[in-house]
Order: C-alpha cells, then sequence, then structure tokens
C-alpha cells in the first residue's frame, strides 16, 4: 500500500515546484529549494523526489526538446497534477500546523493553500 503522506522533503518540492510557476526541471528546483531553506540539495536529489513524486500521481513529466549546450541531451520537466498535489499539500499543511497551534487561547482559522 502506497504512503499517503508526504515528508517534508517531497512537500518542500512539491511547493518549490508550485512557487516556480507549477513546471519546472530538477535543476531549478535544487537552486530554489537551496535558497529558500539554507539547505544544500542536490540536482540527482531533487530529481529523486520529483521521480518519487511522479509515481504517486501528484506530478506528471514531460520530455522538453534538446538543448545543443547540454550535448544534445532533453530536460525532463514536471507538471503538477493539481487535483492530487494541492489537496495533498493542504492534509500536509493542517496535520503539521494542527497540533502546533491547539491550546493557543484565541485561535485564528489555519489558512490553507487555494486551488488558482
Amino acid at each position: 500500500m502506497p504512503r499517503s503522506r508526504l515528508g517534508e522533503l517531497e512537500e518542500q518540492v512539491l511547493l518549490t515546484v508550485l512557487r516556480l510557476g507549477g513546471e519546472s526541471y530538477a535543476v531549478p528546483v535544487a537552486r530554489e529549494l537551496g535558497r529558500l531553506t539554507a539547505r544544500e540539495v542536490s540536482p540527482a536529489t531533487a530529481y529523486m523526489v520529483l521521480r518519487r513524486l511522479e509515481g504517486r500521481g501528484l506530478l506528471v513529466s514531460s520530455v522538453g526538446t534538446p538543448a545543443p549546450e547540454r550535448g544534445g541531451r532533453p530536460r525532463r520537466f514536471y507538471r503538477l497534477v493539481d487535483e492530487h498535489a494541492l489537496p495533498a499539500l493542504r492534509e500536509t499543511i493542517v496535520r503539521i500546523s494542527a497540533p502546533q497551534i491547539s491550546g493557543i487561547p484565541n485561535q485564528r482559522p489555519v489558512r490553507v493553500l487555494a486551488a488558482p
């Protein structure tokens, strides 16, 4: 049975792809994730997580046109599957936030990502 909850790095990669316009490839994802989290994330790590998320149905990929500067090798672009990725992110945010805010008097509602 596949895991239903997102891990921390999976959540961060999905949010980064969303931040990059909903479609990207491993190098910009790793670069942006490193910038946002101040953690070193290699493109290989980002690629492995992107592939795992694709296997879970949260992303789909397509191969771009070959670039001459890369020796003719095409890039693999990953795009969010909104109907699966956004609910998974919402569930993760609520699950993580709920224990941290319980017991705080005069709680404000937790703001959850809205579908675009």
